[in-house]
């Protein structure tokens, strides 16, 4: 099951349509669940990585230096269904 943070994540993406050739530094992503506590914030973080790595519904690309990631568009009406 996908957190609630992480599903806020996904959505806050997909509203600023950052898909395929448009994407963001992670660590702005990641910036919009400081607010959140500690323990909470690393339930996010795990989820994040899953959302990268296993179900590749989030791209990540090495741009100037740092990581920037974007929503992969070839799962997009994956990420669509989880957020409805």
């Amino acid at each position: 099951m996908i957190e609630a943070g992480t599903k806020a994540l996904l959505r806050r993406l997909l509203s600023k349509r950052i898909i395929g050739g448009k994407h963001t530094p992670e660590k702005r992503v990641l910036s919009w669940i400081a607010h959140l506590p500690p323990d909470e914030q690393k339930r996010i973080i795990t989820d994040w990585e899953l959302c990268i790595k296993q179900y590749c519904w989030v791209l990540r690309m090495k741009k100037t230096g740092e990581w920037h990631i974007a929503l992969n568009p070839r799962t997009l009406s994956e990420v669509i269904k989880i957020l409805k």
